[in-house]
């Protein structure tokens, strides 16, 4: 199991917080037509995306559960093996350690199929909203007088009302408020939509860390001064 799908996992889990820590870009009038947006951003915003992660989350909560526990035990052998720390394992230490090794790909194996149904019911729910996209993005551009969109890494310096990823947000929004987070049968992700659940979990997993840092500064700044020891006699 990778480490992007551990935060995938962990965005289904907290999809709330996540939703509420995800920064929106800010956006007003473009310049002489021209603009910039995140489509990936974009998505993992909208309302339809957080209520259907949530949906799924709350669905596949055992197996979740489950996935956490495992994760655990998985990331114990891992550090059992690598018994030099430098995040590889050479074939040395795959000898020394088989019986570990073992054990760590059968939980993998266990991973894989506790995952599957939940990394599904998320691509089907962002690919529903992919559809829609572009629609929306006409939309937003129209509303925005916008006529040439660009990516944001083509741009090296803009002001702050140059994107306009949060009027894509709300056209989203208003266009497909929800989507189904249950797959046909025979129903499979394109490579697309594979790389847009990737990168969606990824930006996820950055507001679910970023909201952790505020949550620990706020509990440090609630948190009573020591006393300070008495002087003197």
């Amino acid at each position: 199991m990778t480490k992007i799908f551990r935060t995938a996992i962990a965005a289904t889990m907290l999809a709330g917080a996540a939703t509420a820590a995800i920064m929106p870009v800010q956006a007003a009038a473009q310049v002489a037509g021209f603009a910039t947006a995140n489509p990936e951003l974009a998505i993992a915003q909208s309302t339809a995306r957080a209520t259907a992660y949530q949906q799924i989350g709350q669905q596949y909560q055992a197996q979740i559960t489950q996935i956490g526990q495992l994760s655990e035990q998985l990331a114990t052998l891992e550090q059992q093996i690598d018994t030099n720390r430098d995040g590889q394992v050479t074939q040395a230490e795959a000898q020394a350690n088989s019986a570990a090794l073992q054990q760590a790909q059968t939980l993998s194996q266990q991973l894989d199929t506790l995952s599957r149904p939940i990394q599904l019911a998320q691509m089907y729910a962002l690919e529903q909203i992919a559809r829609d996209y572009g629609n929306a993005r006409t939309a937003a551009m129209q509303s925005r007088g916008v006529q040439v969109l660009l990516d944001p890494t083509a741009v090296q310096s803009a002001p702050d009302n140059f994107d306009i990823t949060d009027a894509i947000v709300a056209q989203i929004n208003s266009r497909l408020p929800s989507v189904t987070t249950a797959p046909p049968a025979d129903w499979r992700p394109s490579q697309t939509i594979a790389q847009l659940h990737q990168t969606v979990g990824q930006i996820i997993g950055i507001a679910v860390r970023r909201q952790m840092m505020i949550d620990a500064q706020q509990q440090q700044g609630q948190q009573p001064a020591a006393t300070p020891a008495p002087t003197g006699r």
